[in-house]
């Protein structure tokens, strides 16, 4: 059964919002994977040269709190969730405030 997880991150001062699929409920291992591959390709259509994408954490809405909590295991993962990849701390990378897009589905 597909299952899909909406990943925004910020890239370059914008939110930018990206739907990956997965042929099942992907572990965070394989997330982290398809987020950086993603995100690296739209980073460098963006901006050709700019460095590969890093996740440093995920965030999640919790279910119960809807607060963003960090995704420390898989089984906080639902298909069609919005999860928000957060990267390494940087002077070259800011988190700006603002609303997450809706996510553009990405063919991996």
């Amino acid at each position: 059964m597909p299952f899909s997880v909406c990943v925004a991150t910020d890239l370059f001062g914008s939110k930018v919002n990206l739907e990956l699929d997965f042929s099942y409920a992907p572990s965070l291992p394989e997330l982290t994977s398809a987020a950086e591959a993603a995100f690296s390709a739209e980073s460098q259509a963006r901006r050709p040269g700019s460095p590969p994408f890093q996740v440093s954490k995920f965030h999640v809405v919790d279910a119960v709190t809807d607060d963003w909590v960090e995704v420390v295991g898989s089984h906080q993962l639902r298909h069609q969730c919005q999860v928000y990849a957060f990267q390494p701390h940087s002077t070259r990378y800011t988190e700006s405030q603002g609303p997450i897009p809706p996510a553009k589905k990405v063919v991996m």
